[in-house]
């Protein structure tokens, strides 16, 4: 009898032993591999007008002495084209079960244009596309990454914009060229990846100040909120 106990007790501790290890492997196999790493993009899209930026906005001129033609016009935005490179950079490790992570989506480079269709352009000027609208600048901001299954993934992001912008437009009398900017306009984002394709569907809402970046000139800030759809590659 006092054999039978101690055997007892070993086969016990064997019997939970293994049951543990088995309850360990089940759970370590049925873990879903972290594929939510660190990537680049190059997405390249269009860019729609929305709001008042697809119509013409008006000002009051300040320096124009023609009491006729007292006025500064943007005008109104057509369909054009968006250029983005950047990067997914992931902060701290995956979590429910490696589908979801949160990190930051950097925009490194953005080029952005509009076209634009005036009524008249100046004598002997047949080269349209330099009077429209262009944006260079960068995004930054956080995103949350999903994972549902295999190597899909569903990116929601919120960006600040910081860009410059230019014009070549009439105002004050004359054909000049005009500079704008904006250091905090708004973006959110829906990417939607698998493997190496990627596409993006974005709103950048917000206004661009125009003052020739001079604060000593009247400055008018028009709307340039846009909807853009854009497709590319991702890349390690």
């Amino acid at each position: 009898m006092k054999k039978v106990f101690p055997v007892s007790l070993l086969l016990l501790c064997n019997l939970y032993l293994n049951s543990f290890s088995q309850d360990t492997i089940v759970k370590k196999s049925s873990l879903h591999e972290n594929y939510i790493l660190n990537r680049s993009y190059l997405k390249i899209g269009a860019s729609l007008p929305a709001g008042l930026y697809g119509k013409d906005q008006l000002f009051k001129a300040y320096n124009n002495p023609d009491p006729n033609n007292n006025y500064v016009i943007y005008p109104a935005a057509k369909l054009g084209g968006v250029l983005d490179v950047g990067c997914l950079i992931y902060l701290g490790p995956a979590f429910a079960g490696n589908r979801l992570r949160a990190g930051i989506d950097a925009t490194l480079f953005s080029l952005a244009f509009n076209q634009t269709d005036l009524p008249y352009y100046p004598q002997d000027e047949n080269n349209k596309w330099k009077f429209w609208y262009f944006y260079l600048g960068q995004k930054f901001g956080p995103v949350f990454t999903i994972n549902p299954f295999d190597r899909l993934m569903i990116d929601l992001s919120y960006k600040l914009n910081a860009y410059m912008s230019y014009l070549h437009h009439q105002f004050e009398g004359d054909w000049k060229d005009d500079w704008g900017k904006n250091l905090l306009q708004s973006e959110v984002s829906l990417n939607i990846r698998y493997r190496i394709i990627i596409a993006s569907f974005q709103y950048n809402f917000g206004e661009c100040l125009y003052n020739r970046f001079d604060t000593k000139d009247p400055s008018y800030k028009i709307d340039n909120s846009t909807f853009r759809v854009l497709v590319g590659f991702v890349f390690h």
